[in-house]
């Protein structure tokens, strides 16, 4: 001990001071460092794939002005990754139940989502510009909407959590709008499922999750929604394919997307759920996998899963609508219900909508998603008659 003393006080008289301090905040450090890279991730879940960089440049409104939301969707999302309050909330719940759900139990039914497309939905519902225009008028002031318009949910094994099983994008819409709650209506109970890998693929089959990444292959989700990634592909798809969604009161059909030469008609009546994600999947292994058609590594193709800013040009379009005609014609993927492949590049104005809707009434387009004119909002007729 008097040793040790003497020591000590020989190196402080040699000006060689221990910096105690330093080497404690370096062996926290360390020991960080070690905690990261040992922890290993859930038996029920698989690590995630490198994430790619949101590229949209859509705007919201927000108390501080205008900001992207690239730049507001993660921390809303971040931010609902608080501790449960009562883990058996979820337990007495039964199918056709209806409620408002607190976002923290939600689990992601989605890997990918394509967050340009909610910068298009707020333009269409705000005359063109991308703002919020919802208040929390429901729930005491937690919700944005009310019971009738309710989301859809499973429950997971042993009611932990619950999944909504789509409308994803009114989902994020809410999310940035400040909802602590949603309203929900239970479908499916897999609450009596003991092996949460069994249930995932159960909920995959029957079409009511997405487990896919950005590269087309399946993982199990993670447990909070940050984990989502941004798709490009899927967004652009979304756009070049328009979108016909069938009104039955009055009887009319609205194209919600308008392009001058689409590369192929997406149908709500009779769609497969998650269709756009499953075309992206085709689309994917068309240009990276098979190059029987000569598509692999096409420059102009692989940009798409890079980029959402811009319009590409009508070659490219076509392109677009070549791969998926080939894919739709070799059958590559099941479930194609709801997607009419063009065999040879048409104008819109040449495509006969009234046969795929059946209606003889007018097809109505209302330019809200216009690509030539995002503003306008008059109505037009886009049907051509045989």
């Amino acid at each position: 001990m008097a040793m040790g003393v003497f020591l000590f006080l020989c190196l402080i008289a040699w000006g060689i001071t221990p910096n105690f301090a330093a080497q404690k905040a370096q062996a926290k450090a360390t020991a960080h460092t070690h905690n990261l890279q040992g922890k290993k991730p859930s038996s029920a879940i698989k690590s995630p794939v490198k994430k790619t960089p949101v590229n949209s440049s859509a705007v919201v409104k927000t108390d501080k002005g205008l900001e992207k939301i690239s730049v507001a969707l993660p921390p809303k999302l971040q931010a609902l990754k608080k501790k449960l309050k009562d883990p058996g909330f979820l337990k007495t719940r039964k199918p056709g139940d209806k409620f408002y759900l607190p976002l923290q139990y939600l689990r992601p039914g989605i890997l990918t989502f394509p967050f340009k497309t909610v910068e298009r939905v707020l333009s269409a519902k705000n005359g063109g510009v991308p703002v919020l225009p919802k208040t929390l008028d429901f729930d005491d002031g937690k919700a944005t909407r009310n019971l009738a318009q309710a989301f859809k949910i499973i429950l997971t094994p042993n009611h932990e959590f619950s999944v909504v099983t789509g409308n994803y994008v009114e989902l994020f819409i809410d999310i940035l709008a400040g909802a602590q709650t949603i309203p929900v209506v239970v479908g499916h109970d897999y609450s009596n499922f003991f092996d949460e890998r069994r249930f995932w693929v159960k909920a995959q089959k029957e079409n009511l999750v997405c487990l896919f990444d950005i590269h087309g292959t399946f993982h199990y989700p993670e447990k909070t929604l940050d984990a989502i990634e941004d798709s490009p592909i899927i967004a652009n798809l979304d756009v070049l394919i328009p979108y016909i969604r069938i009104f039955k009161d009055p009887p009319k059909a609205r194209v919600d997307v308008y392009v001058d030469t689409p590369a192929g008609i997406r149908l709500q009546k009779n769609e497969t759920p998650f269709l756009i994600d499953r075309l992206s999947r085709a689309f994917q292994e068309a240009i990276t996998q098979d190059d029987y058609y000569g598509w692999k590594d096409d420059k102009d193709l692989q940009a798409l899963f890079e980029n959402d800013a811009s319009i590409p040009s009508p070659e490219v379009i076509d392109k677009v609508r070549q791969v998926l005609h080939e894919a739709y014609r070799d059958n590559r993927l099941e479930g194609w219900d709801g997607f009419f492949s063009l065999g040879s590049s048409l104008k819109f104005d040449e495509i006969n909508l009234q046969d795929l809707t059946g209606y003889n009434e007018q097809i109505v387009d209302t330019k809200r998603y216009s690509l030539k004119e995002k503003s306008s909002t008059k109505k037009q007729d886009k049907t051509k008659k045989n």
